[in-house]
């Protein structure tokens, strides 16, 4: 499994922190920010996961190694926080999740993976917005605090479905489980190949 740009293998890094991934129910936005947060934390990132539902949470650990899951640690509701290079937030609450950040002592280390923005309102935005390391995945055209998120400076923008909230380029050259990418470090159409072969290595923009 690899994340390509261009039929090319592609990585992202802090460098291109924030980011920002939107896609309707279905159009593989959901998985390729899963695997996208796996790769951070495969490549040695301290992350900070949660999300409206707990699949997205198993799903993530189906993306890591065995190693990887042993620095994984789910924190219930006022649990001690270890530390551990990855903490995986189980209650999907709002409340819950905002009261949980405050508690993460190295929150500003952290790659935040805030899963189904348009599941939320703006608090709990609000309280991972000045976070130098976040990534926001979700519809942006179903999100309640769509305002506030457009005047975010976004790093990198990744949309697997075209929005009515940003402007975007043509969608029309897009196959399935593509997206269109925006950013200091990557353009033009992104996908995760689970098994590379030529066909699907060979498209261009």
């Amino acid at each position: 499994m690899g994340i390509f740009v261009n039929g090319r293998e592609a990585f992202f890094s802090a460098h291109d922190l924030p980011i920002l991934i939107s896609g309707k129910e279905g159009s593989g936005a959901s998985y390729f920010s899963l695997c996208l947060i796996a790769d951070f934390l495969r490549r040695g990132h301290k992350i900070l996961f949660f999300s409206a539902f707990p699949a997205a949470k198993i799903d993530l650990m189906r993306q890591v190694s065995d190693l990887d899951r042993g620095n994984c640690e789910f924190v219930k509701n006022g649990d001690p926080i270890q530390g551990k290079r990855a903490v995986i937030l189980e209650s999907s609450d709002e409340a819950d999740i905002i009261n949980e950040v405050k508690r993460v002592a190295d929150l500003e280390e952290r790659v935040i993976f805030f899963k189904n923005m348009d599941k939320y309102s703006s608090a709990l935005f609000s309280a991972v917005n000045s976070t130098p390391r976040l990534i926001v995945s979700g519809d942006v055209d179903k999100c309640a605090f769509v305002t506030d998120l457009s005047k975010k400076d976004f790093s990198t923008m990744i949309f697997f479905s075209k929005p009515e909230a940003y402007k975007m380029d043509d969608f029309s050259n897009l196959k399935k489980y593509q997206g269109m990418v925006k950013g200091v470090s990557h353009n033009g159409i992104v996908q995760v190949i689970e098994e590379p072969d030529v066909d699907d290595l060979d498209y261009r923009i």
